[in-house]
């Protein structure tokens, strides 16, 4: 497995480049932002991330109409998709899995009814754009805890509702599953309860941020003993480091010079 700045590898499938594309893209269109000479600078955008697959999430205003554009414009670059749903009002990360306001007050039955229907809203309307889906991601950071929910039991149960509306929607589409830090020693549980759960997806994957979450050696060995037990791609969905020490912005940095994981 190779990690570098914006490369990673599903194991053993084939390489994925991954950049996240946000609304900013669509505000400088709309505001006709423009950069020295390039007339487009969307354009010029789509064409350096062309063969990458790209997420949008929510937060600001950037919506699902928002990112079927992003992904009509990918798509005319060739470029397909590895949609993130993250099923909250703003983005989702290990701490905060807050549920939809017109979810809250969902039974279990009822919840998994909604994300079935979500989903499936989701990428048809992402796909009638012209937007091309080659992966969705259900969940994001999903350390057991979902949409609220805690018991990894019923996080599967919840999970499989997304991975049949995905199925339905088009069974050559991967389905992925994504958690943060291998070096939790929680992977393999959540792989194991996961096939407990006869859950129907495809790639195992992870964030990997080198300054918190271990050595490569670990994250290595952690995702290929699930590769090799559940027969799975496994893949690096995030991952980042910092280029300098220096103070660029007067707020405190995350990690610093000084970090004992500043290794790199």
């Amino acid at each position: 497995m190779v990690v570098n700045r914006y490369e990673v590898l599903i194991y053993p499938l084939y390489w994925l480049w991954r950049m996240p594309v946000s609304h900013s893209v669509m505000n400088m269109a709309e505001n006709r932002i423009f950069f020295g000479h390039f007339p487009s600078m969307v354009s010029i955008i789509f064409e350096c991330v062309s063969g990458m697959c790209t997420n949008s999430y929510g937060g600001g205003n950037c919506d699902l109409y928002t990112a079927a554009e992003i992904g009509r414009r990918a798509a005319k670059y060739g470029m397909k998709l590895l949609v993130d749903i993250q099923y909250s009002d703003f983005w989702a990360d290990p701490e905060k899995q807050t549920r939809p306001k017109y979810w809250i007050q969902h039974d279990h039955e009822t919840l998994k009814g909604e994300i079935y229907k979500y989903t499936a809203w989701v990428l048809e309307t992402i796909s009638e754009a012209g937007g091309n889906i080659g992966m969705v991601q259900v969940g994001n950071e999903t350390n057991c805890f979902f949409c609220g929910e805690t018991d990894m039991y019923k996080i599967c149960d919840l999970f499989a509702s997304g991975d049949q509306a995905i199925r339905d929607f088009d069974r050559s589409v991967l389905i992925a599953h994504h958690f943060a830090n291998p070096s939790t020693g929680s992977y393999a549980w959540y792989a194991q309860v996961m096939d407990e759960c006869n859950l129907d997806y495809d790639v195992f994957a992870t964030s990997y941020y080198p300054y918190w979450h271990g050595t490569t050696e670990n994250l290595t060995a952690v995702l290929k003993e699930i590769a090799d037990t559940y027969n799975k791609y496994v893949m690096v969905a995030e991952t980042a480091y910092p280029y300098t020490s220096e103070d660029g912005d007067t707020f405190g940095n995350a990690v610093s010079e000084d970090s004992d994981s500043a290794v790199f």
